[in-house]
């Protein structure tokens, strides 16, 4: 059931955090081949652990549920390898213990974050900040609980249902050509630490509503549930409107795909000027409910091109809380004629999320004799 090997069918495997499986079967001859397609993927128990396709389709990602008690619980897995056979193995849970604190988060504490992390970092001189800037204005703490069985263990993972936080170091862009390093999430002697950035960037759980529930697995395989309780994203933020700054004469003309009051993505049509003019700035219009967006609106925004992410913070570029945005011209230091941007914004006082496919093209040019 991994990747180089099968062995687990029938047995039970002990999970702390979403481990990911590839799953194989044995062929009309009895040997084990790895399986190209799942058909489905269920558990048994979805209060223990649950079960999800990867977007590779022969992945299977289980995850496991906090529940709190004294004993380990068990919960089958059953994969259909096709439409008439079944994979089926075990993974067994251990509970969750009582750990940290529940840390809330007001929309004014989110409101003067957002002020102190501009103030602070936002097109300003990196010899201004230090690491202590860093700690208190990039992240929101989770203490330990008061005679936390934990204190005193080493965090080997955070998760927040299926995805697990970055411990390494991401750049985000501050403007100016600045970058800051922060950690998805980061321990310290108070308790758990999560950035701001990937706050901003993610909803709270549906059940219970307005919390943002994280599961702490530690070294020694002992696992505790951390909880920033916040308000759920205010509003859905939609993108109305995507627009060359310049107007229909400037460098980048763009196709919008989607509804006319929701835009999933746009095409980048790059002309030829735009390769050696820099006004080939693009601006993202966003709507948020009954919230008013205007020139002192703050994004996040996360990047993903060819596999490689970036993040970055900024305030907004036109009146009503226009969003400038370049679309990308290199790729690993060579221009390609076309790049495809997985492109994630959210405003930074917690209004709401949007996710948007930008893909630039090069505009082709006809050859004459």
């Amino acid at each position: 059931m991994n990747d180089d090997t099968p062995g687990i069918k029938d047995k039970t495997v002990s999970i702390t955090e979403p481990t990911e499986y590839r799953i194989w079967a044995k062929d009309q001859y009895g040997d084990w081949i790895k399986v190209e397609k799942i058909y489905t993927a269920i558990s048994t128990n979805k209060k223990v652990a649950t079960a999800e396709i990867n977007s590779d389709p022969a992945r299977v990602t289980v995850t496991p549920v906090g529940f709190t008690g004294s004993q380990p619980k068990t919960a089958e897995i059953k994969v259909h390898v096709t439409q008439n056979e079944i994979i089926t193995f075990k993974t067994e849970v251990s509970p969750m213990v009582e750990a940290f604190e529940t840390t809330e988060i007001t929309e004014e504490v989110f409101s003067d974050k957002k002020e102190s992390f501009k103030n602070t970092f936002y097109n300003k001189d990196p010899a201004s900040w230090n690491d202590d800037d860093i700690e208190r204005d990039g992240y929101f703490t989770i203490p330990f609980a008061q005679d936390s069985p934990c204190s005193d263990k080493s965090i080997k993972s955070v998760a927040l249902k299926t995805e697990t936080l970055k411990k390494d170091n991401i750049q985000i862009s501050v403007g100016m050509n600045h970058f800051i390093s922060m950690s998805d999430y980061k321990q310290t002697s108070e308790g758990l630490k999560v950035s701001y950035v990937f706050v901003a960037l993610h909803d709270t759980d549906t059940d219970p509503a307005g919390e943002m529930h994280f599961t702490v697995t530690f070294e020694d395989g002992m696992r505790a549930d951390a909880v920033l309780k916040i308000a759920g994203l205010e509003d859905d933020l939609i993108c109305d409107s995507i627009t060359a700054e310049k107007g229909p004469s400037a460098p980048v003309d763009v196709r919008v795909d989607g509804s006319a009051d929701k835009i999933t993505g746009a095409e980048l049509i790059m002309k030829p000027d735009s390769q050696k003019l820099w006004n080939h700035m693009i601006l993202l219009k966003f709507s948020a409910g009954n919230t008013v967006l205007d020139k002192t609106t703050c994004y996040f925004t996360k990047k993903v091109v060819n596999g490689k992410v970036s993040y970055g913070f900024t305030s907004a570029d036109g009146a009503q809380g226009e969003l400038g945005y370049y679309p990308h011209r290199y790729v690993s230091g060579a221009e390609e004629n076309e790049v495809v941007t997985e492109y994630t914004v959210a405003t930074a006082d917690r209004h709401g999320v949007v996710k948007l496919i930008l893909t630039k093209k090069n505009e082709v040019t006809s050859v004459s004799n």
